[in-house]
């Protein structure tokens, strides 16, 4: 299968936000990126596409299906997602948050890559909430230079 069709079946069947699939390959670049020498190929892609949509599901949504469904989503047994969403996030380091600036930068990403003259935006209600703690603390800063004046 590939991985469009793999795409559109989870997007039919798994009804997760936009949010998720932005955050997920958030995920799925800081692994490629990182130190942890973890290569996305034809052989794994699947496998670590559903886990990164099963942690980034966790992560930003409220509600949630099991661990099985989104297994049987992505064709594979419950016991091996779970298995997968632990080594998935011990990967990541448990450093899950997706700041808000990175999150619109992968959002624009995204667009560019599905708008061929379509006009897709992928939503963002996550801006407010996806906020770096970096941004937090200027932006704290700021209030407080704001009330002391």
């Amino acid at each position: 299968m590939s991985l469009r069709a793999f795409l559109e079946r989870f997007s039919r069947y798994a009804h997760v936000s936009p949010q998720v699939y932005v955050v997920a390959y958030a995920y799925l670049d800081r692994l490629r990126r990182g130190d942890a020498g973890v290569r996305v190929v034809r052989a794994n892609a699947q496998r670590l596409l559903t886990a990164a949509i099963l942690v980034a599901s966790k992560f930003v949504e409220d509600c949630n299906y099991k661990n099985s469904y989104f297994a049987a989503v992505g064709g594979l047994t419950a016991a091996e997602l779970s298995a997968l969403e632990l080594d998935f996030l011990f990967l990541m380091q448990f450093r899950l948050n997706v700041c808000a600036s990175v999150f619109q930068s992968y959002c624009r990403h995204l667009e560019r890559e599905v708008s061929h003259g379509g006009g897709y935006r992928v939503e963002r209600r996550l801006e407010k909430a996806l906020i770096c703690a970096g941004e937090a603390r200027a932006q704290q800063a700021q209030h407080r230079r704001a009330a002391a004046a």
